[in-house]
């Protein structure tokens, strides 16, 4: 090998050892970086050449490993936009709101709302715009196309009209005159109506029970209850009411009487019905298998959006790009797009840290440091031997 040998181990030493240390700085600087991946450097001898059976070795040369597959910790946040995943995958995004830009893909969940184009969109740090897929108001999931999560702001969900009314009310025993109650429904318009019924006696434990509704008309118009000598109701325990409203349409409601009692004292009642009002958006977030959802004032939830994971089949051979992101690459192979499974699931108001361990760091930092200061001596030493060789020659 030789002493010209010795320069070369030592300079390409001092090389490797200088790009180590650059990732081992990168790393470190991006510890507190949400979604950020550790790069580790990897040493391999260089083969300078073979002479018959035998062979010259010399130096060493670094490459640089992206560690994209290993996971970080999950911290909990207060932002609802903010999402991290559990398991394998990425975020998809867009560098284009109509979704003609590149793909890229991500694990930094910081999402924030922007304004483009009069309308509020989900986007990362870059201002990516951040993929899912819409969801229908019957909620089927539209899975053939991607698009930009746009964050509605004035949506109105549907009420739902009245079916079902369930009555608990205690019934005077010898009452003497009528005794009326009114229930709040919800006509095929999602508008609020009173339903009133009439108890009016008809004989011992008897009663005959007239229903009207403003804005339509009952049918039956009139039912026949009875008691027994207990204050326990005997028939009928359900009844179906048909209303006819008069701004047009039908409902088909089914009374339940089966917890009306009839003892002394006064008349209380109480009712619950399965009818809402329309309602207004009040907010918007994320749950655990990556669906947008929104919050409406009549109580309803509906799905928005949902997230798709991107999976690859070699994830650490993606391109690293400038902004916590990775564009997808021969190397990596093929990705599909896949909804939140069992094995990989998304966390909501939550974050993915840094998968850097500072203390490991600042071992391999000492570890160069060490290296590079022993391949320095080496250089140093080599070039001292050719001066007094030189000044042998002389």
């Amino acid at each position: 090998m030789g002493i010209w040998g010795a320069f070369t181990n030592s300079t390409t030493a001092m090389i490797a050892q200088n790009n180590a240390l650059n990732t081992i700085s990168q790393n470190l600087t991006n510890a507190n970086t949400t979604g950020y991946k550790r790069t580790d450097t990897l040493f391999a001898t260089m083969l300078s050449q073979t002479q018959g059976s035998g062979q010259d070795i010399f130096g060493v040369r670094s490459a640089a490993v992206t560690r994209i597959s290993s996971p970080g910790q999950i911290a909990a946040t207060t932002n609802p936009y903010d999402l991290a995943i559990r398991g394998e995958g990425f975020f998809v995004l867009n560098t284009m709101v109509d979704g003609r830009g590149e793909t890229m893909f991500s694990r930094d969940g910081s999402f924030l709302k922007e304004a483009v184009d009069g309308g509020a969109y989900l986007v990362d740090r870059n201002g990516y715009f951040l993929q899912g897929w819409a969801v229908a108001r019957d909620g089927e999931v539209n899975t053939s196309s991607l698009t930009a999560i746009q964050v509605p702001e004035t949506t109105v969900a549907d009420g739902v009209a009245t079916t079902e009314v369930t009555l608990s009310a205690n019934i005077p025993t010898g009452a003497g005159s009528p005794q009326t109650m009114a229930v709040g429904i919800y006509d095929g318009d999602f508008t609020e109506r009173n339903l009133s019924m009439t108890w009016t006696p008809a004989g011992v434990n008897a009663w005959s029970v007239s229903c009207t509704v403003d804005g339509g008309t009952v049918t039956p118009p009139a039912i026949d209850v009875a008691f027994d000598g207990q204050g326990k109701i005997v028939s009928p325990l359900a009844s179906d009411l048909a209303v006819a409203w008069d701004a047009g349409g039908t409902s088909t409601i089914a009374l339940d009487l089966s917890a009306t009692t009839q003892f002394a004292g006064n008349l209380t009642f109480s009712s619950e019905q399965d009818g809402l009002p329309s309602g207004t958006l009040l907010s918007t977030a994320f749950n655990g298998s990556g669906t947008l959802v929104g919050e409406f004032s009549n109580g309803r939830t509906l799905s928005l959006f949902q997230l798709p994971l991107a999976r690859f089949r070699a994830p650490d051979a993606m391109e690293a790009r400038a902004g916590n992101v990775f564009a997808s690459t021969e190397s990596a192979g093929d990705y599909e797009f896949v909804a939140a499974t069992g094995d990989s699931t998304f966390a909501p108001s939550a974050l993915e840290s840094s998968n850097v361990d500072m203390t490991e760091e600042f071992t391999r930092m000492i570890m160069t440091q060490k290296a590079y200061s022993s391949a320095a001596t080496v250089f140093r030493t080599v070039d001292e031997m050719t001066v007094l060789l030189r000044d042998l020659k002389r």
